[in-house]
């Protein structure tokens, strides 16, 4: 999944939620999405295309994308899909066979004048694969406009490599963007090697992941600069390889953080505005000409503390109708203002979570 859609959509999210917490899966956005692209054609099927692989670049195809990320050893990481479709209306049995192939997608059927009760079957679905961190994505009033609901759900679990010592953890001032201050629990670890990293106007920590190649990379920007300001431009590959030999000194807040955004506007801004128009949108081979995008939903939950991560993701789209030695250096990284995150999977450039955080 295009690093470049993930990071330009969290930086737009942001920036519709001004001095906010935002947290994204893009791995789960573009999942869902890639099952809406499947059953779109015309130019509908191309700006969803241009706005989850901005740069055109081919895409490897999900299925083995899924292959890989479960071979991660040290994670836990469970993704899942479905398509849900009101009894009224028959989704195409070729695209429900496509998504089954590709995307391992299950199909049900559901009564959605039932909306309370089709509400909560496809809820439980959700709580169930996320651990209960997402108890919910869709009400009833948005079954009932609705005719099909494309939904993914994501869960990630794992332990730090390195884990930060309990007793080390105090309370210290965060600084917030209007200028006050608000005491935090910060974790805090010294004489991490290899972790350190700084590109164009930030400063940035990794915290791998057990030996699982998956990785939280911590961004603190340059004072004055937004975090969400970094993200567009971000280059992984500044992350994934560093050049300092420096031992780095980490101070990072303790975080539980949980976000509900509906994507509709900033997915518009990024090229995929056709999808939501009607008439214009173009879904046939979804099942019919009549089909537009209404909203895509997503929930997203994440804890970090001393030993690792936890967090869960989900999103429904809603479809109506009508080298040599070098001298150490020391750094010290105080995450104690507004600063980014981002979990990566090395191999794959695979973001499963990205955020800004305003206040922990």
């Amino acid at each position: 999944m295009s690093e470049p859609f993930g990071l330009a959509l969290t930086q737009r999210v942001a920036e519709e939620h001004p001095r906010r917490n935002v947290i994204l899966s893009p791995m789960s956005i573009a999942m869902a999405l890639s099952m809406a692209e499947a059953g779109a054609q015309g130019e509908t099927r191309t700006a969803i295309a241009h706005t989850l692989r901005p740069s055109g670049q081919a895409e490897a195809p999900v299925s083995s994308l899924l292959g890989q990320l479960r071979q991660r050893s040290g994670v836990d990481l469970r993704i899942a899909n479905a398509l849900w479709s009101d009894r009224r209306f028959a989704l195409a049995p070729a695209y429900v066979a496509r998504c089954r192939r590709e995307f391992e997608a299950d199909a049900t059927t559901l009564d959605f004048d039932e909306a309370q009760r089709a509400a909560d079957a496809i809820n439980a679905w959700v709580s169930q694969r996320t651990e209960a961190h997402i108890p919910a994505i869709v009400s009833p009033r948005q079954v009932e406009s609705s005719l099909a609901i494309l939904t993914n759900a994501l869960y990630f679990q794992a332990r730090w490599l390195h884990p930060f010592p309990p007793v080390n953890t105090r309370p210290l001032p965060f600084q917030l963007a209007s200028g006050e201050t608000r005491e935090a629990a910060f974790l805090q670890q010294s004489g991490l090697r290899g972790a350190y990293r700084k590109g164009p106007g930030f400063e940035a920590a990794e915290l791998p992941y057990g030996q699982s190649g998956v990785s939280l990379y911590a961004l603190l920007p340059a004072t004055g600069t937004p975090p969400e300001a970094l993200l567009a431009g971000l280059n992984v590959d500044q992350l994934l390889h560093t050049t300092e030999a420096a031992e780095l000194e980490l101070l990072l807040p303790r975080l539980t953080l949980d976000g509900s955004f509906g994507l509709k506007s900033a997915l518009a801004h990024l090229g995929m505005g056709v999808a939501f128009r009607y008439p214009g949108a173009d879904f046939s081979p979804l099942g019919s000409r009549e089909f537009f995008l209404g909203d895509v939903l997503h929930n997203t939950h994440i804890a970090i503390d001393e030993q690792g991560t936890v967090a869960a993701a989900a999103t429904a789209v809603l479809a109506p109708t009508g080298a040599a030695p070098v001298r150490v250096e020391r750094k010290r990284l105080l995450f104690d203002r507004p600063f980014a995150f981002v979990i990566l999977d090395h191999a794959s450039r695979a973001l499963l979570f990205t955020g800004v955080v305003y206040e922990p």
